[in-house]
């Protein structure tokens, strides 16, 4: 490689100007990133504010058509997250990295340039004082030769006297010293502008121009370093973009135009019978008005505009089929809400169950307030439970499923995690003591399902020896494996067995 400070030491402004043009030329690429940066920034937060004011405006899914959609509009904004990271990678691996850079490529013009100004003011004043030290010299040189031409030409004369003579001849002789004292006084002004030229072109610049000529290799490399990183984050988060798309693409293969369609009959059906066909009314032969006055209302309502009525809670202001539709669904949520509750009695009891796993009264308070949670919501179901009754004979016209005799096959299920819990005596009510009163032919097979339910196989191997410390622990060795023979039910506690056991 061809040094800068060898082959260019007459070319500081050159090298200079290039060097200069070098650090704009980064300025714009840095600004050119940041630029891109902020369009992929400004991309990112309008997808999100469009995937924002979308979840807002549509209304809940209901159609696979609608999941689909609300599909793409998570997707979408995983997107947008996924155009954060680029930018945030890009600032961190791009901009920062090239900024650092020019900055340092900045400092060193400055620094070099001012000591060549220095440099170059140095050599002015340098240059200046040998001119005037030779001036002076010269100057020198002639009043003493004046000086000797007298001397010379009074030596020569008869005339003059000695005294005049000895005079003539001490001017010459001072004249000399001065014109020697000149001379040498030049001649360190000139040693001194040779030796500091001297030091500027060997030493100075050309330390200044291959500092340069490093600086500028460096930005070659810190320049293909930078384009390189802009592509790993772009190609980085690539995937995960693609993975989006295809995301999408899959959530289109759940679009059922069928389903959607029994959706809609789902949603609207009202359950009413078709109006009859109006009799043929012989008004030759009037018949007797009875006084009362019938109106079809079934038929008329199917043409009339339906008008908002007040919300009831059996939901008897809806036709009958969605009064069945909504029924269901408040039945089911509350069949939900009381497994729940039965599994948190079930975890309290175990819990108390353990000496020293907290205050005894206070989780005896906590069952006490979920069982009385439980009897209410227990009799809330009953209730619901007829109100289906009502909805059934009024949609067919007798009883085909009966929902009181369902709600009790709901409640054994809902209780299968303590079966000392539901009282089957017909109060609908749970309680710590009404295991002696359960109908055992009803729930036997159950629990015998329930109780030979196992996992097979070990599911788990001890890494170090534990010593059993109370109740409710077993003594395992290292390498031992373990059976799980109760899940977790939400209590945090887990029942196991070693096959010793």
């Amino acid at each position: 490689m061809r040094s800068w400070g060898e082959e260019l030491w007459d070319s500081f402004e050159k090298v200079d100007s290039k060097f200069s043009s070098r650090i704009k030329y980064n300025e714009n690429v840095i600004k050119f990133i940041k630029d891109k940066n902020q369009l992929d920034s400004d991309y990112a937060k309008n997808i999100k504010n469009l995937v924002s004011r979308n979840q807002k405006i549509t209304p809940k899914p209901e159609f696979s058509t609608d999941e689909c959609f609300f599909g793409w509009l998570t997707e979408m904004e995983n997107i947008a997250n996924q155009y954060e990271m680029i930018v945030e990678s890009v600032q961190k691996t791009c901009i920062a990295r090239l900024q650092s850079h020019t900055t340092e490529m900045t400092k060193h013009k400055n620094e070099s340039r001012l000591e060549h100004k220095n440099w170059v003011k140095m050599m002015e004043n340098l240059d200046s004082n040998q001119e005037k030290a030779k001036q002076n010299w010269a100057k020198k040189l002639k009043d003493y030769d004046k000086a000797k031409a007298m001397f010379d030409k009074a030596d020569s004369d008869q005339h003059v006297t000695k005294a005049d003579v000895e005079k003539a001849r001490q001017n010459s002789h001072h004249k000399r010293q001065m014109a020697e004292d000149a001379k040498n006084e030049y001649s360190r002004c000139l040693v001194e502008f040779n030796k500091q030229q001297h030091d500027h072109h060997i030493r100075l610049i050309p330390d200044l121009l291959n500092t340069s000529q490093r600086l500028a290799l460096e930005n070659g490399n810190c320049f293909r370093e930078v384009v390189k990183n802009y592509c790993v984050a772009e190609r980085s988060f690539r995937p995960l973009i693609a993975k989006c798309i295809d995301d999408v693409d899959q959530k289109t293969e759940y679009v059922n135009a069928n389903a959607d369609s029994d959706t809609v009959v789902e949603m609207t059906k009202t359950g009413y019978s078709r109006p009859d066909d109006k009799t043929f009314e012989d008004m030759e032969n009037p018949p007797k008005e009875s006084g009362k006055k019938t109106l079809r209302g079934l038929g008329f309502g199917l043409f009339k505009k339906t008008e908002s009525k007040p919300v009831q809670e059996d939901m008897s202001h809806l036709p009958p089929q969605q009064r069945k539709r909504q029924l269901l669904k408040m039945r089911q949520k509350l069949i939900d809400e009381m497994e729940k509750d039965t599994k948190e009695i079930n975890s309290l009891k175990k819990m108390s169950s353990v000496k020293n796993f907290g205050d005894g009264g206070q989780v005896q308070q906590k069952i006490n307030e979920a069982t009385n949670r439980l009897n209410t919501k227990s009799q809330r179901l009953r209730q619901i439970n007829e109100w289906l009754n009502e909805t059934e004979i009024a949609l067919n016209g007798k009883l085909k499923t009966d929902y009181e005799h369902e709600s009790e096959h709901a409640s054994a299920e809902v209780s299968k995690y303590d079966y000392n819990q539901m009282d089957t005596s017909g109060s609908g009510q749970f309680s710590e003591q009404s295991g002696s009163q359960m109908d055992v032919s009803r729930n036997s097979g159950y629990r015998d399902s329930f109780e030979d339910e196992s996992l097979e196989g070990p599911v788990a191997t001890c890494l170090y020896n534990f010593q059993e410390a109370g109740e409710g622990c077993i003594t395992v060795n290292m390498g031992e494996s373990l059976c799980i023979t109760e899940e977790d039910n939400g209590d945090g506690w887990t029942k196991c067995s070693t096959y010793s056991h």
